[in-house]
């Protein structure tokens, strides 16, 4: 019998409708199915794939002709016949933020939608709203990535991070992963060593998951100690471009195969590091379509959103298509030299290293046009918060520097007021990071080290 609703617009379905563990195992099962009866398959079959992807572009063309903004609505109609893309706009992050109402086609229930938000490292983050089609091939493409690597569903994988909203341990599950042990690095000291330890060596990792700068703080608290070496069957970064140091530090951690994602929230998982030649990236052609406008900027777009149209959007990543045939036999589009952002890390007054990501939101919640965030040595930072009117509240200030100093353990956080045309470029992008502890100079300390 079901419970009664109390929701608006959950009116006929039952209240534990929009549970997320029970929505996101659902979305397992169909991402089994999906690559099961379709990726396995067009992954390998050119002319599978091609009318898969035509088809998908079919329903495109009539969703933006009906359902898109203005521009997009003319574009479409000239798509029609042709499928090509170059009719349609580009997309900028400005252009998402100015037109963020009419890129929703209405097709999803506004109780359906799946949210999630930019990063906001270069810019105002900003909300996309997905179907659930999102979580289908979300399991679908983790599927593909495990099964290229030899490895099945199941794995017990090892989540690192830096953030220090988050705890020491904590437990979870990946979608089509399997169990995940979630170890914060930053909070790893010689007091809770030996827990760290234990907990490590009754988990048994098949796989470690994490951002690059993650992976070379766990590389420096294994040396030290204060972690197990860890031996995992498969290490998978995402989030940030992989420098070629940071490659190299991994490579000789762990021992293991590294698989790298190219992903944005925007369009979720885009492409994928072959394991064969290692060099370059297999697209997710049953999901995105990439182009290269000049100078090999990325134009990407959605082929399964059916809750925004986002078409040839352009977010300022490059890469250099390869055109060759992989060795691998996969019939996916390749690319390489992907060239999107590197975050980098803030170092505390005790010289450990935290995520960028606490600080962030903090910011963003702020009434401010935009910020900036600089730090030349350990323990201090110094922010710039552009306000529309040139003033703020001096105490709403010191409480904020009071506040970051004490959750970051920085010994000194200057904050001055500024501008918004001092801070934000006529992109609508700025660099509101600018850090001295980045992948490069880890990656170089650890190698110097080794």
């Amino acid at each position: 019998m079901s419970t009664s609703i109390t929701v608006a617009g959950l009116e006929n379905r039952p209240a534990w409708w929009h549970n997320q563990t029970i929505r996101v195992t659902a979305s397992v099962a169909r991402g089994w199915d999906l690559h099961h009866t379709l990726l396995s398959r067009t992954q390998w079959d050119r002319e599978l794939l091609d009318d898969h992807v035509r088809g998908r572009l079919r329903e495109l063309c009539a969703r933006a002709a009906t359902h898109g903004p203005f521009r997009q609505r003319a574009a479409a109609t000239s798509a029609a016949e042709t499928l090509d893309l170059t009719h349609f706009p580009v997309l900028d992050k400005k252009d998402l933020v100015e037109n963020w109402d009419a890129l929703h086609t209405g097709l999803v229930d506004p109780v359906d939608v799946l949210r999630v938000f930019t990063s906001g490292t270069t810019g105002q983050p900003i909300s996309i709203d997905h179907s659930d089609r999102q979580l289908d091939y979300g399991s679908a493409c983790s599927l593909r990535v495990l099964d290229a690597y030899g490895l099945a569903p199941g794995l017990r994988c090892l989540r690192v991070t830096c953030d220090p909203r988050h705890p020491l341990l904590d437990f979870d599950v990946v979608d089509a992963l399997g169990p995940a042990l979630q170890l914060n690095v930053s909070k790893v000291t010689p007091e809770n060593r030996a827990t760290v330890h234990d907990i490590c060596a009754q988990f048994r990792p098949d796989a470690i998951w994490g951002q690059p700068m993650e992976l070379l703080i766990t590389t420096s608290k294994i040396r030290d100690g204060l972690v197990p070496a860890l031996t995992p069957k498969l290490v998978m970064t995402h989030g940030d471009n992989v420098s070629p140091r940071t490659r190299s530090v991994i490579r000789e951690t762990f021992e293991a195969a590294h698989c790298d994602y190219y992903a944005l929230q925007e369009l979720g998982q885009v492409a994928w590091q072959c394991p064969v030649e290692v060099d370059t990236y297999h697209v997710n052609e049953e999901r995105v379509l990439l182009r290269f406008l000049p100078d090999n900027i990325l134009a990407l777009t959605s082929l399964i959103n059916t809750a925004m149209t986002l078409v040839n959007y352009a977010p300022q990543d490059c890469a250099v298509p390869v055109p060759e045939p992989c060795s691998c036999g996969r019939v996916l589009a390749r690319v390489r030299q992907i060239k999107g952002r590197q975050r980098g890390f803030l170092v505390d007054s005790d010289g450990g290293h935290l995520n960028i990501k606490w600080l962030q939101t903090t910011l963003d919640g702020l009434p401010v046009a935009a910020w900036r965030v600089a730090q030349r040595e350990a323990g201090t930072l110094h922010i710039d918060l552009a306000y529309d009117a040139h003033s703020s509240a001096a105490a709403e200030i010191d409480r904020l520097r009071a506040g970051i100093a004490d959750r970051l353990r920085m010994s000194q956080v200057t904050i001055g007021v500024s501008t918004p045309e001092a801070v934000i470029g006529d992109s609508g992008k700025v660099r509101q990071f600018d850090l001295y502890a980045t992948q490069e100079t880890v990656a170089d300390n650890l190698l110097g080290a080794s």
